[in-house]
């Protein structure tokens, strides 16, 4: 589940 996170947070640093 950590990979997922790490995953979201960065897909969320590219669209910020």
């Amino acid at each position: 589940l950590q990979k997922e996170m790490k995953r979201y947070l960065a897909l969320r640093k590219k669209y910020q």
